[in-house]
């Protein structure tokens, strides 16, 4: 996930990268434990993470980016999904190519574990110690679970594929609005278009990694 993140962007430089993609940054919670530990802790975590992120890409704050992407990875359940925290929208996304079983949808049941409401108190929190001018407003939002057409019953594997083309493509839209070029699972087209998308991020994925030992021969 970290070689496709930085593909445009060490190719390109970051300044030269057009927006919206310029605004959108990510990060992740790296450790296995960080969900089961206290909220301060994770958002010690958080921050220290987000730190980094800005540290290796040269970038001071966050103030001014529409979008940052939270890459989620379940390792109980070995599932990626993807969190959207929209700054200019006001808008906390999650975006999850599962769709949720009949008694997930209740409200007292939690599929995630806690993960998703714990990140967005910690991305919530690290607003807040950064001062941001959004942090009250982000706090009030609700989260918004995308059901987008193209979710999947039936596929339990290619959670990352899903993933990597969600950020490729999602730029904060409604659901009826967002189009990733996905058709719906039961048209039995979907999983082709998944092979297609693997062959294509792998290919990415090599030549960048060339790309980079080259230049670092060079």
């Amino acid at each position: 996930m970290y070689i496709w993140r930085t593909i445009p962007f060490d190719k390109m430089g970051w300044e030269k990268v057009p927006t919206p993609y310029r605004d959108a940054i990510m990060n992740h919670l790296k450790h296995r434990d960080t969900y089961e530990r206290e909220e301060e802790v994770i958002l010690d975590e958080f921050t220290n993470n987000m730190n980094e992120v800005l540290r290796k890409e040269k970038i001071k704050t966050i103030k001014d980016f529409d979008i940052v992407f939270v890459p989620i990875f379940h390792h109980e359940k070995n599932h990626f999904y993807l969190m959207c925290f929209d700054l200019k929208r006001t808008k906390t996304t999650l975006l999850d190519n599962v769709a949720p079983l009949e008694n997930e949808e209740k409200d007292d049941h939690d599929p995630y574990d806690g993960r998703i409401r714990k990140t967005k108190q910690a991305f919530e929190g690290y607003l807040e110690r950064i001062s941001h001018p959004k942090a009250a407003n982000m706090k009030a939002t609700p989260l918004n679970r995308l059901k987008m057409s193209w979710r999947t019953c039936f596929n339990g594997i290619d959670c990352g594929i899903f993933l990597m083309r969600h950020m490729e493509t999602y730029m904060g839209e409604d659901a009826k609005d967002y189009h990733c070029g996905f058709v719906e699972e039961k048209t039995g087209l979907q999983q082709k278009q998944i092979e297609g998308l693997r062959r294509k991020y792998t290919t990415k994925m090599l030549v960048h990694i060339s790309y980079v030992c080259h230049c670092a021969n060079s």
